[in-house]
């Protein structure tokens, strides 16, 4: 079945891996795998399974082999073993007219795929551990044939397609039975909300509203008269809410009719977190046609009382409920543990409870060998953001950058890709200009809209490259991001325009080989090194020689300079870069700032469309240097976050600060610096994300599956408690101005 789902899906990721994970496909996990690892960082799908040419995008997981050529050569092979029958059996279908031969082709496809061997290994699998499995799987091949025969024999020259011949095959199996041999004269059975066959008794669980008949939200593009519409029209869609409603209460009748003596209708009055829910709607009908009483069971905290011990089962259960829910004690339960302990059919559970109940994730430190061979030479080189990923949560780093773990790469184009692509597109802009004998200040509008969106044609072009084959829905993406793109880069030179400062460079590398050197901090017998790269910086001197340079972050998100962050050493990426430009050209600070990409809905008045794109961050309180930035305005500007109140002093809105605070900044900037790389040097890897009021350290982690912290099950955030904001600056006005005496 989920062979021909794969050919009506044209080989979708789900019905290709729902085929490959049943079990009757491949045997070899490991090949599974690494098949789902490259198509989920490919996004490969459709003719790229059939068209018979090899695949040759290399991920990035592709460097852990030997050479690219043998990568390749494994992920072919193992594509071409998993699906080369289901492509054999889709060229057969495709000549295929009537009933009989897909039945034909289908049972060749069985042998294709040597299902019936698969199905004896699982019959020989279970024989002795599991005789109802086992007897199951006896039955299979049989059942399977028998459907195909019947098909061909009753409707064997009808004319069918791959579609309809799945429903043929969904209908025949669903009229089949696998008798199982009851391991006793009276059975339970779990069964869904669709219930075959008879019973005596009959337990309905969770009848609420909602769930029984479910609820159906009519809020989609097309709505029930739509779909009227088009089905007179033959051109029918999906079922109409009336028809699932209606389909609801003939699930609900069923249930209702299914056993031949009780049914008993059970349902919660509140969710896990305490909300409340009501009961089914048709129960209040029962109540009263037949009279019935109901009865409330309410769970008081004393449920699990001793005098509820019985067999060993239920008694487990009430067990982990007493110990975990720390109940009033009862001595009885302490001889339930330890018979429990001491029983050879329970022991192993009460130990991975016990495991479960006391589990607190721990790490070790990095011990002297263990340094030695990750920092070498008592020298630290690492990025400003590993240093950053270090202060919010040491085991992420270490997981993240000493042992190497890397997410499953994914096709589809996050957040981060796009504003990598938005970076890689200004830079390319910035050098064309420059190539051009323009700069931004004198740059044309036409010029900047003709390069920017030639540079993102060819980006299209080169995504599509890179992944051997052209994604419509990326292509679609990145050809939204050229107008986000034109109109970012339009305010970027408009905002020089109405300056002085002068570009200083564009994606200034801090590296020991660039014109720029990292930040070099000793930390007491090791050396931290920081590199880094800053999208562009800007120069203005002043008439009296005063230089100044501010640095700027193009953002396709919201981000503004928080002062706390970099006093606790959580943002400090454009205060390293300001502090090292300023030490190298010789400069003062004169401001830290993020540009926004973005493109603004075109209604709006002038004003907003300008306020849209106005930077945000910190600027020197100096007026000469805030007009050398913005020269146009009289009272508010719409290029940096400042504005003045009517006697000429700054208004609260304005984000400035004086040259002592700077200086504040960059001294304690050192001194964070200096404590977090003792911290790391010493092979610190506690579990302690940091939790601030703006912060949360587990919050864009992906390593929760690995470190397992849990606040409930005993996990300690690393809470700071951020000083007020008017402290902080006092705090840095005075470091700053002992940084000037």
């Amino acid at each position: 079945m989920s062979a021909l789902n794969i050919i009506i899906r044209n080989f979708s990721y789900e019905s290709v891996f729902d085929y490959l994970k049943s079990g009757f496909a491949c045997s070899d996990p490991d090949k599974i795998d690494l098949l789902e690892n490259y198509i989920t960082a490919t996004g490969i799908r459709g003719k790229l399974w059939t068209n018979g040419e090899p695949w040759k995008y290399t991920p990035e997981f592709a460097g852990a082999y030997e050479s690219t050529e043998e990568f390749l050569d494994l992920i072919n092979s193992v594509k071409n073993e998993v699906i080369s029958p289901v492509i054999k059996l889709k060229n057969t279908l495709a000549e295929a007219n009537t009933v009989k031969e897909y039945c034909r082709a289908m049972y060749s496809f069985m042998n294709e795929i040597s299902l019936r061997e698969t199905i004896d290994g699982l019959v020989e699998r279970f024989k002795y551990s599991d005789i109802q499995e086992a007897s199951y799987y006896a039955q299979l091949w049989n059942t399977l044939v028998d459907v195909l025969d019947e098909l061909a024999g009753i409707l064997g020259d009808t004319n069918t397609d791959t579609a309809g011949f799945y429903d043929l095959l969904t209908t025949g199996f669903s009229a089949h039975d696998i008798g199982v041999i009851p391991t006793a004269i009276d059975v339970v059975r779990v069964l869904s909300d669709k219930p075959e066959g008879s019973a005596k008794i009959a337990f309905a669980i969770g009848v609420n509203d909602g769930v029984y008949p479910s609820s159906y939200n009519d809020g989609g593009l097309i709505n029930d008269s739509d779909k009227k519409v088009f089905e007179e029209n033959d051109m029918p869609l999906s079922d109409t809410s009336y028809l699932k409603t209606f389909e609801e209460n003939y699930t609900i009748y069923n249930i209702l009719t299914f056993p031949s003596e009780v049914l008993e209708i059970t349902y919660p009055i509140s969710d896990m977190s305490g909300g409340s829910l009501l009961p089914a709607r048709f129960i209040g009908r029962f109540k009263k046609m037949f009279g019935i009483n109901e009865n409330n069971y309410i769970l008081s905290e004393d449920v699990a009382s001793a005098d509820m011990i019985s067999s060993p089962g239920p008694t487990f259960d009430l067990y982990v409920r007493n110990v975990s829910s720390k109940l009033p004690y009862d001595a009885k339960w302490d001889e339930a543990g330890k018979w429990f302990g001491e029983n050879p059919d329970w022991s192993e559970k009460l130990n991975l409870f016990e495991a479960a109940l006391n589990f607190k994730p721990q790490t070790a430190t990095l011990n002297a060998d263990a340094l030695k061979s990750v920092y070498k030479n008592d020298f630290i080189s690492l990025s400003v953001s590993r240093m950053e990923r270090f202060s919010k949560c040491p085991f992420s780093y270490y997981l993240n950058y000493i042992l190497r773990l890397k997410e499953r790469e994914n096709s589809v184009l996050q957040n981060t890709d796009t504003g990598s692509i938005m970076h890689d597109v200004i830079e390319k802009l910035s050098l064309s200009i420059a190539s051009s004998g323009y700069n931004w200040n004198s740059a044309p509008e036409d010029f900047i809209l003709t390069e920017t969106e030639r540079i993102v044609n060819e980006k299209i072009a080169e995504v599509g490259e890179m992944f051997g084959y052209s994604s419509n829905r990326r292509t679609w993406l990145l050809i939204r991001l050229k107008s986000t793109l034109i109109t970012s880069a339009l305010f970027i030179a408009k905002h020089l325009r109405v300056g002085e400062f002068v570009p200083l460079g564009y994606e200034i590398e801090f590296t020991d080989k660039s014109k720029y050197t990292p930040l070099k901090i000793d930390i007491g017998g090791k050396t931290i090194s920081l590199k880094g790269k800053i999208d562009r910086a800007d120069m203005y001197v002043d008439e009296n020689g005063g230089r100044f340079i501010r640095v700027i972050d193009y953002k396709s998100g919201n981000r503004s300079f928080d002062v706390s962050g970099m006093y606790y050493g959580l943002e400090l990426q454009l205060m390293v870069y300001l502090d090292r430009l300023c030490t190298l050209e010789n400069a003062s600070p004169a401001g830290i700032l993020y540009f926004r990409f973005s493109d603004p809905i075109l209604e709006q008045d002038k004003g907003s469309i300008e306020d849209e794109f106005r930077m945000k961050g910190l600027v020197l309180k100096d007026d000469g240097v805030i007009r050398a930035m913005d020269k146009s305005f009289s009272d508010r500007s719409t290029v940096i976050p400042v504005q003045y109140k009517k006697d000429g002093d700054f208004h609260s809105y304005s984000s400035v600060a004086t040259s002592t605070q700077f200086a504040g900044m960059r001294k304690r900037l050192h001194t964070i610096i200096r404590q977090i790389g003792k911290e790391l040097a010493g092979g610190k890897t506690d579990i302690s994300p940091v939790r601030t009021p703006s912060v949360n350290g587990c919050e864009y982690c992906s390593f929760k599956q690995a470190c397992l912290f849990d606040p409930i099950c005993g996990g300690k955030y690393k809470n700071i408690d951020f000083l007020p904001k008017e402290d902080i600056i006092k705090e840095l006005e005075k470091m700053g101005g002992e940084n000037n005496a």
